[in-house]
């Protein structure tokens, strides 16, 4: 059924049955989706004290087809830019790591020239005349990474400090 149809009326079907048989869905505070606007929706308007989290998972896995589709393949060369995202965990400091709003803007804004750089060297090859694209990318999703993945939407959303300081990070799936 869902894999069919992945519209607002399908995922109210889902909560729906997830409701019922999980009798304390209403206290949630927070709820994982991989960034399918539907669920969320669905989910938000019977959850609206919950906070949306979007799956790490999902948004790296995108930014690796965005990287691929501009030549930049190997996973060794791809590692910078996710680094660069999504650090390493209590080694890396990354944008996602940011505390909130401003600080976020400030981590993109560092982090823009030497992405640039590094994305205008790796994909040269292919044109003489190469416009970076990926940090343009990573600025489309900024009000995703604001309202649904920063360190103060997880904390609200109920999940605790690791040892590196920062709340846990959400998965829809590892």
């Amino acid at each position: 059924m869902i894999h069919h149809r992945k519209d607002h009326a399908t995922y109210k079907i889902l909560y729906s049955v997830c409701a019922t048989n999980c009798g304390n869905l209403k206290a949630a505070r927070g709820f994982v989706t991989d960034g399918e606007v539907g669920l969320s929706e669905a989910f938000s308007s019977d959850l609206p004290l919950a906070t949306h989290l979007r799956c790490f998972k999902h948004l790296e896995s995108n930014c690796r087809a965005k990287l691929h589709s501009v030549g930049i393949q190997s996973r060794k060369d791809q590692s910078f830019f996710l680094r660069k995202v999504f650090g390493l965990k209590g080694k890396i400091r990354s944008i996602l790591d940011a505390e909130d709003e401003d600080e976020l803007k400030e981590l993109l804004e560092a982090a823009k020239e030497e992405i640039e750089n590094i994305e205008t060297t790796l994909a040269s090859g292919q044109s003489e005349k190469y416009n970076p694209v990926f940090y343009d990318y990573i600025l489309s999703h900024y009000d995703m990474m604001r309202d649904n993945m920063i360190c103060n939407v997880r904390r609200q959303a109920g999940l605790p400090d690791g040892s590196d300081g920062k709340p846990g990070r959400c998965y829809t799936y590892e």
